[in-house]
């Protein structure tokens, strides 16, 4: 699962075993406790000819 620190903002991969324990950022050393606030979500990626979800549709259209 990815997490962000809140401090500096930098990404990091951990393992769920992690959630609930303090870890210090690798880039900042600022200390947090690993809770699903910090959890980034993930992009969905779409490939070739892949339908997307409908409600997504009207982004990037002209309206009339």
């Amino acid at each position: 699962m990815k997490i962000q620190c809140p401090e500096c903002s930098q990404r990091f991969d951990v393992t769920e075993d992690l959630l609930g324990k303090t870890v210090e950022c690798g880039s900042c050393d600022a200390r947090f406790d690993v809770t699903t606030d910090e959890l980034v979500a993930e992009k969905k990626k779409f490939y070739p000819g892949e339908k997307r979800d409908s409600h997504l549709d009207r982004f990037g259209r002209n309206t009339p």
